[in-house]
């Protein structure tokens, strides 16, 4: 789908009458409510205005993203707003471009993926600028349509992770891990049973924290006055500490159906930085952090 498609519908306001950001608001959910089957648009601009308070929706580059999670719809609604003049906009902030999406309750990765392509679309040179000198929304749609960009939906895990992961088995050394560590250079890895099954996880983390009662011997060992690269080499010279004493057995797996939406959500309410996928059991894949951000969310930031 192109983000174009979106605006098509008469879904672009231009010349804004608005000179405040509370008049803006109440004038592209006016638009909205006048396109689409909304109709109850002062609960629109009271939660759209809640979120506002919740934190600045201004993301610099003279743009801003006000948006509302509502049970008023059922569906993704993106409706765009030029102020050619500028609208002070939070804290030191002007908006001359104004995105205003209105979302269902449930956040869905087609809304993470067009709030991308929207930010992907900002970060066109001399686009931003452009829309903000059109002169009507014909040439705002064509200039849309000239960038040429589009909402590309992960929907699954598969769609997104890493196929050709690297993991150890329980039975590897903690010298081992370390160089694969170092190799790879990641922080980490599942650790697999010999029929590639996953049954933890290791992390630099779990060498520290899981490590540090045979660390203490090995402080013991080599003297209170031992120093940093001495205790590394003792640690890594040593076989008799194995990935199975230290993994991390509290696994956080996903299916490589599991939709691209609850996989960041996972990653956030679980806190870690990665999530093994797996197939009947198996591991197929592995998800980062990095690689939402890199397939899915790219460059929401656009300050």
């Amino acid at each position: 789908m192109q983000l174009s498609d979106l605006f098509a519908r008469g879904m672009i306001c231009l010349p804004m009458q608005a000179a405040t950001r509370q008049e803006a608001i109440r004038e592209l959910v006016e638009l909205l409510v006048a396109q689409t089957p909304l109709d109850n648009p002062q609960a629109l601009i009271e939660a759209i205005e809640r979120r506002e308070e919740a934190g600045e929706t201004a993301l610099g580059r003279n743009v801003a993203f006000p948006h509302a999670r509502t049970p008023l719809t059922d569906q993704l609604y993106v409706v765009l707003g030029v102020q050619p003049k500028g609208i002070a906009w939070g804290n030191d902030s002007v908006a001359r471009l104004i995105f205003l999406f209105v979302t269902p309750l449930e956040v869905t990765t087609t809304y993470i993926c067009t709030l991308a392509a929207v930010s992907e679309l900002l970060h066109r040179p001399g686009l931003p600028q452009a829309l903000g000198d059109a002169a009507n929304p014909q040439e705002v749609l064509q200039l849309i349509r000239h960038a040429g960009v589009r909402i590309t939906v992960f929907r699954r895990a598969k769609d997104i992770m890493i196929r050709e992961v690297i993991s150890i088995g329980p039975g590897e050394t903690v010298r081992a891990l370390a160089q694969l560590l170092i190799r790879h250079n990641i922080s980490g890895m599942p650790v697999v049973d010999a029929e590639n099954r996953v049954i933890g996880v290791v992390s630099e983390k779990d060498v520290l924290v899981v490590g540090m009662p045979k660390l203490r011997e090995f402080f013991d060992a080599i003297g209170f006055h031992a120093t940093f690269d001495s205790v590394i080499e003792r640690l890594l010279t040593q076989e008799d500490i194995l990935v199975g004493d230290i993994m991390n057995c509290e696994i956080v797996c996903a299916d490589e159906n599991t939709e691209v939406v609850d996989l960041a959500r996972m990653l956030v309410d679980q806190k870690v930085r990665r999530i093994p996928v797996v197939r009947k059991g198996k591991l197929v894949g592995i998800v980062g952090r990095a690689d939402i951000i890199r397939n899915v969310i790219r460059k929401v930031g656009v300050r």
